[in-house]
């Protein structure tokens, strides 16, 4: 049996990165392998155990804005499944004791652990329990996704909720039968935190980036973007530190004053903290009249509606694991404008790549590539010709990579 740890893709309609990465990757190992051999389970802190999936949590996973939570998650999708939170916490907890795998007593040689998500709870001591079965090759198999180093390599760009127990799920990892980083950069930061904490890896390590296939059949990657009016310009991220939306408002303000017509749209949920910084940035535009919407967090369908209506994309992050929007861009046909550093340019930095790169921390660089790409309709042709020439690995390719590594024949 694949037991799948979906834990923070089925507790709430959150649809950022890593959960519709999941969201996919579940999906097409359920077609792939069949739902009788494939379990997704969460983890319960409170049971310091797995749990089965709940009707509602399975709702979540599979079509996260059905329903009526799904329907408010453009507002606030982490709490969009938990109305009363100290209400909803227990009523989880109920449910998860009825649902209790007791998985521990379970699992065997012949199956397999698959932990695509990042765990900085109770699951890295529950874990560790089989690191002496596992070195006479007696315990059940344990795979992982490794996302990025960028809570360890780059701490004060991080909120410091995300910073406690990292350091132990990067340790735990190397006791593992094999880790699959997301880029050569997330692969390398890791073998650098092993080596320098004197950590000598069990774990196979190997790199293999998400897939890229069109978020709907009806986002049509040939359609040419109309020029009658102000072309779009669309930005897809969280706003928290590292995406750098503060710099890219303060560069798009700067064509604005110099009458350089566009409309900026941004999609992604907001942060309780930084989040609200851009809020404000975006409401005192508006009220000068700049043309700037925030989508705010929206479904696939949505998403893929704002990528066939846009001339390009900007994707100004200071940092990536991977850079999914840069590759969901170039499969929807349509150039980015991004940095070159780290895993951005193991995407952007190559020739033909469909790709303006700049120096994104600085907001006239930023404000020079957006009017390069608004103004120079002949370089916007070129860099749409080569954005609709790249290929990626498809999921059905990705899958054919991960099976080995999850013993699946």
């Amino acid at each position: 049996m694949l037991y799948v740890d979906v834990t923070s893709s089925c507790k709430s309609p959150m649809n950022t990165g890593v959960q519709r990465a999941v969201r996919g990757l579940f999906r097409h190992l359920q077609r792939t392998l069949g739902a009788s051999a494939v379990m997704p389970v969460l983890w319960e802190p409170a049971l310091r155990d797995y749990c089965r999936l709940s009707a509602r949590e399975r709702g979540f996973l599979e079509k996260p804005f059905a329903g009526r939570a799904g329907r408010r998650a453009r507002e606030e999708p982490g709490r969009a499944a938990n109305p009363v939170p100290g209400f909803s916490k227990l009523w989880r907890q109920i449910v998860h004791r009825r649902n209790r795998l007791d998985l521990a007593r379970w699992l065997g040689a012949a199956d397999t652990l698959f932990v695509p998500e990042i765990f900085q709870d109770g699951r890295i001591a529950w874990l560790r329990q089989f690191d002496s079965a596992a070195a006479f090759g007696v315990g059940p198999r344990r795979v992982a996704v490794f996302h990025d180093a960028i809570v360890w390599k780059q701490p004060a760009i991080t909120p410091g909720a995300r910073q406690a127990g990292f350091t132990d799920y990067m340790q735990v990892l190397a006791a593992f039968d094999a880790v699959v980083a997301v880029s050569r950069e997330a692969a390398n930061d890791l073998q650098e935190f092993w080596a320098t904490n004197s950590i000598a890896p069990r774990a196979s390590l190997h790199v293999l980036g998400w897939p890229a296939e069109p978020l709907a059949e009806s986002a049509s990657v040939s359609k040419e973007v109309e020029t009658a009016g102000a072309l779009e310009v669309l930005c897809v991220g969280t706003f928290e530190p590292r995406k750098n939306h503060l710099v890219l408002l303060a560069a798009a303000e700067e064509l604005w004053r110099g009458g350089v017509a566009f409309t900026l749209v941004l999609v992604g949920r907001t942060t309780p903290t930084h989040g609200r910084q851009v809020e404000a940035k975006i409401a005192r535009l508006r009220a000068a009249g700049r043309a700037v919407e925030w989508l705010r967090h929206v479904d696939d369908a949505t998403l893929a509606a704002a990528y066939a209506r846009c001339a390009f994309t900007v994707f100004p992050s200071l940092v990536e694991g991977y850079g999914l929007p840069i590759i969901e861009s170039l499969t929807h046909g349509r150039p980015v404008l991004c940095g070159k550093n780290g895993a951005l340019g193991e995407l952007a930095d190559v020739p033909a790549s469909g790709c303006l790169v700049i120096d994104q921390t600085d907001p006239r660089a930023v404000a020079d590539g957006l009017r390069r790409l608004l103004m120079d309709t002949p370089l916007r042709a070129r860099l749409t010709a080569e954005a609709r020439a790249r290929r990626f690995p498809t999921w059905m390719d990705y899958l054919a990579a991960l099976r080995p590594l999850l013993s699946i024949p």
